[in-house]
């Protein structure tokens, strides 16, 4: 009540007359009402809901930056296996993700713009890839070759292992596909296993290290078209090489 209070006088002495002091005094009950509804379930509901569409705008915009570099990318591992020497492995062009695999103020987000489980949900699809000929994102894999996967982040663990040790024979996934189950044969290619990863810098670059080629999410957010930056990424692929 001391802030109330306190407002009420300082409306008072803004103007100075009885009629201000009897406007200010209904003012008073309103503001307290605010006040109260700020400190109830509905309004800590109501904060919980901004921050999740923060959250949620966020995951939208990350994975519009990493679903286009995904469709320049793959292309391009595949096209230039050979020049990887002994660079290369098993490459499907679908990328993965769990209901738990995600940080925990995240997993709602997930589930609601990606539908994942706790079974490995595709999340993303390359151009031109095996996976884009059958699979689709949103896509729920529980078995691998008739074996049944693991649930949570294992599973991911699990079915890159298959991917990896197929040495270019079909595999057999079956798939939950909204209310359908279905067995859906994907082959892998070979492709240069030097990963192309989206990373949190603002510069328009792209680098190589030991582990990836870096690409920006300034370069993605720059005028560069597709083919400009998959000419860089070309470049850095074969500067890795040598």
């Amino acid at each position: 009540m001391q802030a109330e209070g306190e407002l009420y006088l300082a409306l008072l002495n803004d103007h100075g007359n009885a009629c201000t002091m009897k406007k200010a005094a209904l003012k008073l009950p309103i503001i307290a009402l605010v006040l109260m509804l700020s400190q109830t379930p509905f309004g800590a509901a109501h904060a919980q809901d901004r921050e999740y569409k923060k959250r949620e705008s966020a995951v939208e915009k990350n994975m519009t930056f990493a679903r286009r570099l995904k469709n320049i990318a793959a292309p391009i591992r595949i096209k230039f296996a050979k020049a990887c020497g002994n660079m290369v492995a098993p490459f499907i062009g679908a990328e993965f993700a769990t209901t738990d695999s995600v940080g925990e103020n995240y997993q709602l987000v997930m589930q609601n713009l990606y539908g994942t489980t706790l079974y490995p949900t595709i999340t993303m699809i390359g151009k031109h890839s095996p996976a884009a000929e059958n699979l689709q994102i949103g896509d729920v894999i529980t078995h691998v070759n008739a074996i049944a996967l693991t649930k949570g982040q294992d599973s991911l663990i699990e079915i890159k292992d298959y991917i990896r040790k197929s040495k270019n024979v079909p595999l057999m996934l079956s798939v939950q596909r909204g209310d359908t189950t279905q067995d859906i044969t994907v082959k892998p290619v070979t492709a240069c296993s030097k990963p192309v990863r989206l990373v949190s810098k603002n510069d328009a670059d792209i680098f190589v290290d030991d582990t990836k080629i870096g690409v920006t999410k300034g370069i993605l957010e720059s005028s560069a078209t597709n083919e400009d930056i998959s000419k860089k990424i070309e470049e850095a692929l074969f500067n890795s090489l040598n």
